[in-house]
């Protein structure tokens, strides 16, 4: 039971690493646009991205 459970564990923060590195792609694609269109629009993209890697960092 300890070896699935540590396996379960490695996934999952395997899983968290993706979504994090994800996460900030996308932010960095939402700034690179705002910064192209005008930012003012944007604004509730990137604070939803910054709420969303804060999240997946708390949670790890």
């Amino acid at each position: 039971m300890k070896v699935i459970t540590k396996i379960l564990q490695a996934v999952s923060f395997l899983l968290s690493l993706f979504l994090l590195w994800a996460g900030l792609a996308s932010l960095l694609d939402v700034c690179n646009s705002a910064r192209l269109m005008g930012w003012s629009s944007f604004i509730p993209s990137i604070v939803a991205g910054l709420v969303f890697i804060v999240m997946l960092i708390c949670e790890a």
